[in-house]
């Protein structure tokens, strides 16, 4: 043989070596692209936010990846209408090991990896100014898969949300409300996602960005605002009030706070109707009325108002023998909340055409949920269900404004129509890794709907009846 065929021959056989030792060949080519989506963890009052759920269509968030196949940091990523994130970068592929990805909005072009200053607007009566004002970020690791990762966002600042009621004044409609004595300007690293404390640079904030009447809401940089600051300013036909703080307020990252103030023209004063904190990321947390915790006594039932009232109802049995709420629910408003002990049950159409109710948080103790419990109330955004529930009938039958609701992990039974007329769900999280009876109508809007299982029991899902009918993916 000749040298030079000789030295062909190794080149062939080396080649096939290297080749061989390529990770590219490990790895499915539908399972090979980074595909990426993006959520944010839900607010408690979805009324008063622009984006409340999501990330407002038509914004960026910069994405960072690590130990993926190619580098990829501070890359711009467009925000789809359903919350897809299309990548305006380079193709990015898996490698063998996880990957770490963090996610910040909105986004800046110019960051270098360390921390900028960063300024909420101060006029946030205008949807742009707010939607950029609302600093949000997220973290999370992945390995080799075929879904599109989720990142579920957290909203990083502050939030001020203010009711105006009418003390002597016939309408407040055309008040313009603003936030005083803050400083409006932190410094953000996208990497970490830690602020520094707010630097001096006060102004006042413009409020506004809410479907409820006489309510507007302002994001904030968390800080301290001293005692004696004329924290809340009102203008109205020419005239102005301020609202002054009596002791220092903490407004606190991930926090609403919230206050109802009643307007005297002729005395020329606020009155502070109502002072409390809620979490902003946290739609089963009930806040803390004039800041203090308020304990619920077992087997009684209470709930907030709009108006931050804590009101006690009684209670009833059942046929059954358990303790039950009665309809006097039906002229109430704001967020109902259970105390503990034996309540096992919630009975049948308890709650049904509560049309004010927002949001509840059931006890452990319930098991089961009961055949329209809570149809047609038609304000539930959102509902808290313990782990120890292990059937939910008919229970939410139109209740046109739930968005997203979390199946506990010990249901074994959806019954049919339970979630039938829930136009707004797009989102539902089954922890059960066996997956739960259903029917082919328990949910309807099922092509919008984004079913989310435990990891590993995909597979078992998309085996089962009706369940392999929908959009599954998994946590």
């Amino acid at each position: 043989m000749k040298k030079s065929n000789l030295l062909a021959c190794v080149l062939v056989a080396l080649a096939g070596v290297i080749s061989c030792s390529d990770d590219s060949v490990e790895f499915p080519k539908e399972a090979s692209l980074i595909k990426l989506t993006s959520e944010i963890a839900p607010s408690r009052v979805a009324s008063l936010n622009c984006q409340s759920t999501q990330i407002v269509e038509g914004q960026q968030v910069g994405v960072t990846i690590t130990g993926a196949r190619s580098e990829h940091k501070n890359v711009a990523w467009n925000v789809g209408a359903y919350g897809d994130l299309t990548n305006t970068g380079e193709a990015l592929y898996w490698a063998k090991g996880d990957v770490s990805i963090t996610a910040y909005h909105p986004y800046r072009s110019a960051w270098s990896g360390t921390s900028y200053d960063f300024s909420v607007s101060t006029d946030q009566s205008n949807e742009e100014n707010y939607i950029n004002s609302d600093l949000l970020w997220t973290a999370t690791t992945s390995s080799v898969t075929e879904e599109a990762v989720s990142l579920i966002f957290a909203h990083k600042l502050a939030k001020v949300n203010i009711t105006l009621k009418s003390g002597d004044i016939e309408d407040l409609s055309g008040a313009t409300v603003s936030i005083c004595g803050t400083n409006i300007t932190t410094k953000f690293n996208p990497a970490n996602g830690t602020l520094s404390a707010a630097t001096a640079n006060v102004a006042d904030i413009v409020a506004g960005i809410t479907t409820v009447s006489n309510t507007v809401s302002a994001i904030v940089v968390p800080q301290t605002v001293a005692s004696g600051t004329k924290f809340i300013k009102i203008e109205h036909d020419g005239k102005t009030f301020h609202y002054t703080l009596t002791s220092n307020k903490e407004l606190k990252s991930g926090n609403s706070h919230n206050y109802t103030l009643t307007v005297n023209e002729n005395k020329q004063e606020i009155v502070l109707s109502s002072d409390n904190i809620t979490n902003w990321i946290d739609d089963n947390n009930t806040g803390n009325a004039d800041e203090e915790v308020v304990t619920i006594p077992n087997n009684e039932v209470w709930y907030t108002t709009n108006d931050g009232e804590i009101v006690n109802l009684s209670s009833i049995e059942n046929s059954y023998g358990n303790t039950v709420v009665d309809n006097v629910y039906q002229d109430g408003k704001g967020i109902i909340t259970f105390g503990g002990g034996d309540l096992m049950s919630i009975g049948n159409s308890v709650f049904a055409s509560c049309a004010t109710m927002t949001s509840i948080v059931i006890p452990n103790s319930v098991t089961h949920i009961e055949s329209g419990a809570f149809s047609n109330c038609t304000s539930l955004t959102s509902i808290n269900i313990p782990d120890n529930v292990a059937r939910i009938d008919a229970a939410f039958v139109n209740c046109s404004a739930l968005t997203s609701i979390s199946i506990p992990k010990n249901v074994t039974q959806i019954a049919q129509y339970a979630f039938s007329g829930c136009t707004s769900l797009t989102r539902v999280d089954v922890k059960a890794t066996t997956p739960p009876t259903i029917s082919s109508e328990t949910f309807d809007n099922s092509s919008a709907l984004k079913i989310y299982v435990p990891k590993g029991s995909i597979d078992t899902y998309k085996a089962a009846d009706y369940w392999k009918d929908l959009n599954l993916l998994t946590e």
